[in-house]
This record gives C-alpha cells, structure tokens and sequence, in this order.
C-alpha cells in the first residue's frame, strides 16, 4: 500500500478529485447564497468569500495538472491577491462586508499558502522544505477547526460560519494540504493525453456527489424548520393548557370558598392548601386576600417563598394588576415577575363572588420555571426555545448559548402579542446527523470518484504495457538462470574458504558460518548457529571483544580489521582469531571473516626467546624480518625482507626506518609500530604501502631490545578478497533485481490469464452454440488458465521468503495452528478428516511464515488419503529440551516411496498426478524454503499406504528482552 502512494499518478488522480470538488462545492454554495440571499432555509450559509476562494483554488490547481503554466500562475496570483484583501477587511472588522468576508483571518491566511505553493510548484526552482511546511501548518489549520466544535477552548481556529460549512472547510483545507509536497512533481508528469478523460470522469463523478450533498443538505434544513414549528406550536399549547388547568384549579377552589362558613375556617384552610401545595409543585404561594387585599389567611410552601409576594404590593404595575383582576374578575395571569432570588413567578386572583365589587378573592403564586419543566422535558425535537415578555427573556431552556451563538428558526406570539416564543438551534449541531452526514455522503462519493480516476489511468496505463510481456517474461527467465549461477558460486566460495566467513545478528547471535568453522573451532556450523559468540571465548577477552562489537552495531565505526581473540576449541584448546568485520545497516548484520593466528602467535613467542639462535633460520623462513632498536634503527633485515622492500640489507642496516621509507610516517605501519613499543604489546594488522604496491600481513613484537617485524606480501588474498566481495554484492544486486522482476512478472502474467478466464466464461454462457469438443476445448482452456494463475502466485510467494519476511519474534504455536485449523475448516469437513493435536512450544520466528508452513503440511496430511479411507492426522511436539524441540506431523494417509524424499522439497517435483491430486507442486518447496531462513532442518519419513510423517527441529534463538509475542 505504502509503494502504491509513491506512484504519481495516484496523486495525480487525488489532485484532479480535489480540485474539482472545490470549485463544484464552492459553485454550490455560492448558489445558495444567490437564490437565498444569504438566508437558505434557516441555516447560515457558507461565506460568499470562501466560495471565490475555493473557485479560484480549483483553476490553479486543474490548470497545473494540465500543464498550463501561465494560466495556474495567473489564478494562483489572484488568489493570492484575493485572499490578502479579505484577511486586511477581516482584521479591520467591516461590518458591511461582513456575509461576504469570513471573520476568521486563519481561513485566509491557509489559502495565502495553498497559493503561494500552487506558484512556486510551476516554477522551475522550488523549495522541498517550504512545501512541507506550508502543508503542516495548513493541515493543523484544519485540525484545530475540527477539534474547535468539541473544544470551546480552541473557538478562535473556527474556519466556518456553520458547523457544516466548519467541516467542509476543514476537511477540504487538510486534503488541500497533503497534496502540497508534491505539487512540483505533478506538474512534470506528462499524462496529458488522459486529462480530458480524466476531468469528464472526475466531473460526472463529483458532480453526482455534490448534488446528492447539496439536495441532502436543503432537505435536512426544511426538515429543521418543520421541527421549530412543531416545538412552538408545541410550547404555546402548553402554556395554554398551564394557564387552563391553574386557573380551573384556584376557581375550584374559590368556589369552595365562596360556601364556607364556620369560625374554625383558618384550620380547615391550612389543611386544603397544605393538599394543593403538596399536588402542585409549581405553586409557591396560596393566600386569601380581604377587599381591601389583607390577608385573611395564607400558606407558602416555604419560608424563601414568602418574598414571591411582595412585589404583588411593591410593584405598582403589579398592585394595578392585581386590583384590575380582583374588581373585574378578569382571571388573567399576571404579568411575569421575579422575587429576591431572581426566579421569575406568575400569580393568579380569582374573587369569591364575581357579582360582588368588594369581595374577598383567592391569590395564588405559581413558580415559572416549574410551570414550563413539562413543555421542555417532553421536547423530542432536539431544539431550544425562550419566552420573552415585553421583549424580556422570562425562560430559556440554554440560557449559556448567547444570542451570537443561536441560530433562529421560528417564532410566535401569543396572549395578545405581550409574549413571544423563539425557537433556535446552537450553532453546534443538535444531532451528529444534522451535520455530519451531509459532508460524509459528499466525501464518500469523492473517494469513489478518486477511486474510479485511479482504476481508469491503471487501465489505460496497463494496456501499454501488455505488449512488454513477453520480453519482461524471457528477461525473468534469464535473471532465474543467472541467480541459480550465482547462489552456486556463493556457495562454492563459502565452502572452500580456510578463513572463517560468518554474519552476526545486532544481538551478537551467530546466523551463519562456512564449514571452517570446524577445522579452526573442532565445531560443525550447525553447532554453532544460533549461538551467541561470547560463549565461545576465552573468558578474558569478552569484554573487549563486546565493546568493539557494540561499537561497529551502533555505528561508531564501519569496519573492523586486524581485532585478535582468544576462542576455545571444542576440545578445550585455546586459539587466536584475527577478525575483519563490517556492520551492515541494510541487512542488521556484522560480517566477518576470521584467521587462525594461533600458529603465527606461537611462533612469535618462540622467537623472542630463540631470537639470537634461529638467525639462520630467518633467513631460510618464507616470511620477511626485521629488528629495529629504541631509535628505529635496521639492526637485522633477512633476504626475504630485501626482495619486499627492494633494497639490499646493507644499504639498511644502521639506518632510520623512516628515512628509509618517508611514506610510511602517519600511516598504519607507524601507528601500530609505536602503539607496540609504547604499551609493549605485540600487534597483528593489515596493510598496504602504496610506493612498493604491496599488502602485507604484518606482525610485530616489542622487546627490551626494540621491535621484531615478521611480515609476508598478501597480495593475491586481498585480490581474492575483493573478488568475492564483489561476487557477494553482484549476488545481492542480483537478487534485488529477481525479486523486482518476481513481483512484476508475476503480478502482470495475470492480467491476460484474467482476460482469458473472463473471454471464456463469455463463451460458456453461450455454449448451447457449441459442439460437445468445443466446450471441451473451453473447460480445458478455464482449467489450465486457472493452474497458470495458482502456478504464478505460488512463484510469488516462494520468492518472497527470503524478501519479505518478518522480524523474527516469539510465536505462539498453538495459537497459529488453532488459526491454520480454522482456515482449513471446509477441507477438513469435505474430507472427513480426524485431526488430533496437542500443546505445542513456543518458537522465534516470523508469525507469518510458520503459519504458512503450518498450512501446507495440514493440507497435504489431509489431501492425500485412500478415497473411502478419511485422513487421521496427529500434530505433536517430541524431543523438547533446552536446545530446542521437533514438531512432527503424522498422518495414515497413501505415502510415497521414500526414495523420492529429496525430490519432494523441490520447486515443480509432483510424486502423484494432478489427475488424482491437485497442487501445483510448489508448496513443500516454499516450506523448505522457510525454515532454511529460521535455521529449522525438516525430515520426511513415508512408506506407501502406510502414511507419511515429517519432522522439524526448531532451535532456541531467543534472547530474552529482545523479542515480543506475536
């Protein structure tokens, strides 16, 4: 998926998508703003500013997709120059302007940068760094705006006028910024000879994606209305049904009133009222008033509840009220008033005896808030509302939401006109669905519009290349052939060598090593593998040896040469290793070849205290030597050393080394020589001295009479060296190469394979037409088609092992073998196949991988049974120790004669028909081939109609703290 994204043209059809998205949603809302003048159906449109905007974004961009310098540069400058005005009129706040130019100076400053990087992608000099800069800042610009509607915190980055127009803007402000890197390099992609397909494409395909948004979003907003005239008609009935049921109420009781007489009336009212109070909590206040409105008797509900009446006589528009209600009977509520507390209250006279002028009356007190409780809690409609009198808000359902904040939807008056309900929506939206869907539908269709450019230039682009397909398929052949040379000469080099060649993992575990292995360490490779390399030192040198370790794996140093250790031998005899090794970045593996230096330690040894005997012996020795005392003098140079350095021993006894040989001073040969008779520790190095053209091996040992040089001309090694260097880097190049051309063989083989199955099965629908052989001949022709198919991704999958792999971690065995029984569900039932299985250790490797080995073995056990005989397959670990353990795979299936064991794990090697057995031949293969990469051996064991077993040893290569489950 990553790979696809580095393709241009996947941009391509990504800016092409985009770019015409933002001038058919700009052009849409620009619509609305002129059909609607600016009011579309309750819902705040988006800025006339922003459509321009997004207009003029879409031609700079569609003309850069086109190639059409002049003319991207001409709109990208406008809207450069256009967005500059309108962030210098937001800032300086213009009132007049203010439905056209958006109040968020952020908006403009994102589209300065979306154009000021349009122009400098037609440009032919551009900055990679300021591309990515201006993209982060305009995707973050995008993000803050999204967050901003859950945030209050970040109202500031807010980009739209309405939640929805907030989404658009965001969304498409963050996918305008992901294209700005590549910009430039779509520019010079030439695919112009698809652009008028592609822009036809593109507009049908965003053209239906934005009428489908736009119809949406008209229909969702009249559906809004409709609800705000639903919930005010809902809240003038309930007030009216209030004001009814209240009034009734305090009628009945005044009417009660009217026909009572008694001198115990003050206990019988505290009991009837105590009954109303308890039944009615919206009523704070019950009272009988004298005519000249002193109270006879009265009941608050509490003691705060007392100061509800005082304004009924304080208030002299309250005290006109009251009297009009009392002396005309008029039984209207009073106008709303607030107590102490600052809660609003409504009151309610009704007199005894309504013929009467001068009669006592009942007044009641009602708490607002508690009247209209049961209008707001049955609201379904996700919606606000407020009832103000004379222009006075009374109740408010959101009373935090400011009137800037509140989108208003309906209104009505009612009770003569002094009360008015408003209905209104927060800006925010009420429902995830009132603003999320609209853009979700709008941007899915976007994505299937990109989709449909990108499988249109994949179509048009793959039948150019159809005709390449047979030159790509020779050209795969050849490279199979010259890889099959090359692992043979790898090969060949691995096991000849006398030094040891051997590769590191980062933890310092042994992956691989050449069969000198055993005639330097008495230790086979297999042995050795898997093992960690300190547990085969002498133990006084771990130390230092780890330190350099660790520094060629951090990076600290690149190579390594001439580093000397004591390893013990399998039998227990001490050797000395001189190591070259090389950390490998790419492959996360040190490289080292390793020789034998014990010998050559020895007899350095026996020479320092044999020097003065064994001169003669120096002379008839194939190595070259030298003494030099305190002062770097020639005390002693045998012939060998004259034929090397080409100059006879007389002319360099007695004389300065370095005045002999000027060119050595700085070089390796005068760092080591002084490092050994300053510390007085022999060294062992490589080297080359240019003036004479030789390498040389050197070895050098200081003593109390100065320094022994013994020496030899290394020359054709270092060649060799650098022959089989260069063999394993043509090796890996080579492989590279395969895999590439794998990938691409394989993957185009079966775009025709996939027209041949199709054109058949065509045919086959109309095989009434044909005769009994040409169907035949079609059924012949879908079946091998089929092989072919199964064949390549076998192919694909067998050359990937090694390439594709995972990083090795720790398995669980039986959880990806439950995992295998499951995929093989079907099989199991068709074959009526008995699988037993018991708990399995756990392994390292790649997760992946050994299920793939899983699969294939479960799958053979199962496929390969007598016809009326059902497979019996028994999974099971054996042999499980410290070192490891073998996972074996029995079954009672047909077998196979034993002979044919090494053909079994080859590419293509079929032991029964494909008549019998389907297959293609290649599974046990990629088994093979997978646990050679985890260091498994894998044996068979089968006799004809007794059934086959195979068994694997896996080996422990875990280092705790290093590995997480899979």
């Amino acid at each position: 998926m990553f790979k696809a994204l580095k393709r241009p043209e996947v941009w391509y059809c990504y800016a092409l998508t985009l770019a015409v998205a933002l001038g058919l949603v700009s052009a849409a809302a620009l619509y609305d703003y002129i059909q609607h003048d600016a009011t579309p159906l309750g819902r705040l449109p988006m800025r006339v500013s922003g459509c321009l905007l997004g207009l003029l974004l879409s031609g700079s961009i569609i003309s850069l997709l086109k190639r059409k310098r002049t003319l991207s540069k001409l709109f990208a400058g406008t809207t450069a120059l256009v967005a500059s005005l309108f962030c210098l009129t937001s800032l300086i706040n213009l009132d007049h302007l203010e439905s056209i130019n958006p109040a968020n100076p952020l908006f403009m400053v994102a589209i300065l940068l979306i154009a000021i990087s349009t122009l400098r992608a037609v440009n032919t000099t551009h900055s990679r760094y300021a591309s990515i800069c201006s993209a982060a800042i305009v995707v973050s610009l995008g993000f803050l705006s999204l967050l901003s509607r859950a945030y209050d915190d970040l109202a500031m980055f807010t980009l739209g006028s309405t939640p929805e127009a907030t989404i658009l803007a965001s969304l498409l402000l963050i996918l305008t910024g992901i294209l700005l890197p590549f910009l430039p390099h779509l520019y010079k992609l030439n695919v112009t000879d698809y652009f008028p397909s592609l822009l036809t494409l593109s507009l049908l395909g965003v053209g239906v994606a934005t009428l489908s948004w736009h119809t949406l979003r008209i229909e969702q907003s009249r559906n809004l209305l409709e609800r705000a005239e639903i919930l005010a008609n809902e809240v003038h009935q309930s007030y009216e049904h209030a004001y009814e049921d209240r009034t009734l109420l305090i009628n009945r009781l005044a009417g009660r009133w009217a026909m009572l007489e008694g001198n115990d009336l003050e206990h019988l009212w505290q009991q009837e009222v105590q009954t109303y109070l308890r039944d009615y909590p919206d009523i704070t206040y019950l009272a009988l008033l004298e005519p000249n409105f002193q109270t006879r008797f009265a009941k608050p509900r509490d003691s705060d509840s007392q100061s509800g009446l005082n304004p009924l006589f304080s208030n002299p528009v309250m005290f006109r009220w009251l009297n009009n209600a009392v002396s005309t009977g008029s039984q209207r509520m009073s106008p709303p008033y607030f107590d102490a507390f600052g809660n609003y209250h409504l009151a309610l006279a009704i007199p005894l005896d309504n013929d009467s002028a001068h009669t006592p009356s009942i007044l009641a007190v009602f708490d607002f808030k508690k009247l209209f409780d049961k209008a707001w809690v049955s609201n379904t409609h996700s919606l606000d509302f407020r009832l103000s009198f004379e222009h006075s808000v009374v109740f408010d359902t959101s009373p935090n939401i400011s009137s800037d904040m509140a989108l208003p939807l309906a209104s009505q008056t009612m009770d003569g006109g002094d009360w008015l309900i408003e209905i209104y929506a927060p800006r925010k939206p009420m429902t995830p669905g009132d603003v999320y869907f609209p853009p979700t539908s709008l941007f899915t269709g976007l994505a299937v519009s990109f989709l449909l450019l990108l499988s249109y230039l994949f179509f048009r682009q793959s039948d150019e290349r159809a005709e390449g397909l047979a030159q790509l398929n020779e050209t795969l052949s050849n490279l199979f052939e010259k890889e099959q040379k090359l692992r043979f000469t790898n090969d060949r080099t691995m096991q000849f060598s006398r030094d040891i060649l051997a590769s590191l993992s980062a933890e310092g575990v042994i992956t691989a090593v050449n069969p000198a292995c055993h005639s330097v360490l008495g230790y086979s490779p297999a042995e050795v593998i898997g093992r960690k390399y300190t547990e085969l030192m002498a133990t006084e040198d771990i130390e230092t040896t780890e330190t350099r370790f660790y520094q060629l794996v951090a990076g600290d140093d690149s190579v390594s040469t001439d580093f000397s250790t004591r390893f013990v031998r399998k039998d227990g005899q001490s050797v000395i290793i001189s190591w070259t090794a090389a950390w490998s970045e790419l492959d996360q593996t040190l490289f080292c070849v390793g020789r034998d230096m014990t010998a050559s330690h020895e007899a350095t040894k026996q020479v320092r205290l044999l020097a003065d005997r064994l001169a003669t012996i120096f002379e008839s020795i194939t190595d070259a030597v030298f003494t030099l005392d305190h002062q770097w003098r020639f005390t002693y140079v045998n012939s060998k050393s004259e034929e090397l350095l080409q100059a006879p021993r007389d002319q360099l006894l007695g004389k300065s080394i370095w005045t002999a040989f000027p060119d050595a001073i700085g070089s390796t040969f005068d760092k080591n020589y002084r490092f050994a008779v300053t510390t007085g520790e022999s060294v062992s190095f490589e080297a080359y001295y240019a003036p004479l053209n030789h390498w040389l091996e050197v070895s050098a040992y200081p003593s109390e009479e100065g320094l022994t040089v013994y020496y030899r001309r290394i020359n054709d090694r270092k060649e060799a060296e650098q022959r089989l260097a260069a063999a394993m880097s043509e090796l890996e190049r080579s492989n590279r190469e395969l895999e590439d051309f794998a990938f691409v063989a394989s993957h185009d083989l079966q775009e025709p394979l996939r027209k041949i199955q199709t054109f058949s099965d065509r045919l086959l629908t109309k095989s009434d037409q044909f005769g009994t052989r040409e169907q035949d001949y079609l059924q012949r022709m879908q079946s091998a088609a089929a092989r072919m198919q199964r064949l390549i991704e076998d192919l694909l999958l067998y050359s990937r092992v090694a390439t594709r792999g995972q990083p090795m971690v720790l398995c669980d065995t039986s959880s990806i073998l439950e995992e295998v029984l499951q995929d093989l569900e079907t099989a199991i039932s068709r074959e009526k196949a008995v699988i037993q299985v018991d708990a399995l250790p756990k392994i390292t490797g790649d997760a992946t991988q050994i299920r793939q080995v899983f699969q294939n073995l479960l799958s053979n056990a199962i496929k390969f049974h007598e016809p009326e005989k059902p497979a019996h397959v028994r999974v099971f670990a054996e042999d499980v120790d410290t070192s490891g353990w073998t996972l074996v795979v029995e079954d009672d299936g047909i077998g196979f004669d034993i002979r044919y064991a090494d053909k079994l794990f080859h590419p293509f090697q079929r032991l029964h028909s494909r008549a019998s057995y389907s297959g293609t031949g290649i599974g046990m293969a990629i088994v093979k081939k997978i646990l050679d990469r985890h260091g498994a051996d894998i044996t068979v064991n089968s006799e004809p109609g007794l059934g086959t077993s195979f068994r694997v040893r896996f080996r422990q290569h875990s280092t705790e703290g290093q590995l997480v489950d899979a």
